[in-house]
């Protein structure tokens, strides 16, 4: 269940960051209002999730997938260049997200 938890909160700290990026630097009133909505929600979930698993792979897993998914969308939808560095640092994100993941599950 804890996952399930930091999944939720995963996913609405993705959506806050998006709607950073819409605000415009505060010049949309609703993406603005929206970003604390949703960084005030997903305090819930995360503290959830911080009942059950260490603080230290929660962040880490948090964080890590939080920063892939805001370079997806700044990909996909804001047409940010993709660059190798940039494909290759996600990449080392994501082995030290999984290396995290991985390494709670042998410690357990």
């Amino acid at each position: 269940m804890a996952y399930l938890y930091l999944l939720a909160a995963i996913a609405l700290e993705i959506a806050g960051t998006f709607c950073l990026k819409l605000s415009n630097g505060f010049a949309n009133p609703v993406p603005t209002f929206l970003v604390f909505v949703f960084y005030g929600l997903m305090n819930v979930p995360f503290i959830l999730a911080l009942a059950s698993l260490p603080l230290s792979v929660v962040y880490a897993i948090w964080s890590g997938v939080g920063l892939m998914a805001a370079a997806a969308l700044g990909f996909a939808y804001f047409e940010e260049p993709i660059t190798t560095a940039r494909v290759v640092f996600l990449g080392i994100t994501f082995t030290g997200v999984v290396g995290l993941a991985v390494s709670l599950q042998h410690s357990a």
